[in-house]
């Protein structure tokens, strides 16, 4: 029995000092390994602060260059890489075309008191801008008249749009029953003219065919052998006619508002051509 115990003591002693030199070597084996990785962080640490250093030192060199990551850094992996997608929703707005508001007011020309709309002394024969309605117009010294017609002859000129104005016109005859008229506000086969003859002056209304006399006055306008000169001043609803000078006759009336101008002559087969009234210095200018 006392030699059995003595190995076994024997035993436990040698596994006791083996267990403690595998200890001891563990144990100098992990202090190993913390001094390797204690000395690799601090190489890594040197070299970051000395790569810090470096780029402090450029920039304070050259302060107008401009620092950029390093272009060897990656992203993991396993990090999903930021993509843009454009879409209907949130693709950029292009400019678009700017569009004129429907309602904007279209301007329209002003007139100054004065001022001369249209004139023709007829030196150089007729205007371009006459129109010859009915009969046959032609010039005669530097005159315009009429050839005798079973119908009034109807000269026009002017604008539609024409409304506030003065009509300047002279007139030579020899004092017979024809007569002439000086129309004003033209629409549509529809106008206001003074009619003035020998005996008698009148404003008369013109629809189609239909005549209606608005004002009359049982004196003539036109002289013997003489010239005539006559003013019709044509302002909102008042028609006012003067003859060498002198009022003749006035009315109001709200038929119309705007129209072009012209010259009616009255002459029928009955009448010998040198009894034809002739027309000179004609012109219209703004009130």
């Amino acid at each position: 029995m006392p030699k059995l115990t003595e190995s076994t003591a024997i035993i436990f002693g040698s596994v006791i000092t083996a267990t403690a030199a595998i200890v001891a070597a563990i144990i100098t084996g992990i202090f190993a390994l913390r001094a390797v990785s204690g000395q690799q962080q601090t190489q890594a640490t040197s070299a970051v602060l000395a790569h810090v250093a470096t780029q402090s030192i450029a920039t304070q060199i050259s302060p107008q260059n401009t620092v950029t990551a390093s272009t060897d850094a990656t992203l993991p992996s396993n990090t999903p890489q930021p993509t843009v997608t454009f879409s209907p929703t949130n693709a950029p707005l292009l400019p678009t075309s700017t569009t004129i508001p429907t309602d904007t007011p279209i301007p329209t020309a002003t007139f100054v008191s004065g001022q001369v709309l249209f004139q023709d002394n007829f030196d150089s024969g007729k205007s371009l801008d006459w129109q010859t309605l009915t009969g046959t117009w032609r010039m005669l010294n530097s005159q315009l008249k009429a050839d005798v017609s079973d119908v009034p002859s109807i000269i026009l000129v002017g604008n539609q749009t024409w409304s506030d104005y003065i009509v300047d016109v002279n007139v030579f005859s020899t004092c017979t029953i024809a007569s002439v008229r000086i129309i004003v506000r033209y629409t549509s086969s529809s106008y206001i003219a003074l009619q003035t003859a020998c005996d008698s002056t009148k404003w008369i209304i013109v629809t189609g065919t239909t005549e209606k006399t608005i004002a009359t006055l049982n004196k003539g306008g036109l002289g013997s052998s003489s010239k005539a000169h006559i003013r019709i001043e044509v302002i909102r609803q008042s028609y006012s006619a003067y003859i060498n000078g002198s009022l003749y006759l006035q009315t109001q009336d709200s038929t119309f508002t705007t129209g072009k101008v012209g010259l009616a002559s009255l002459v029928t087969y009955l009448f010998l051509d040198n009894e034809v009234p002739q027309f000179d210095d004609f012109q219209v200018t703004v009130p």
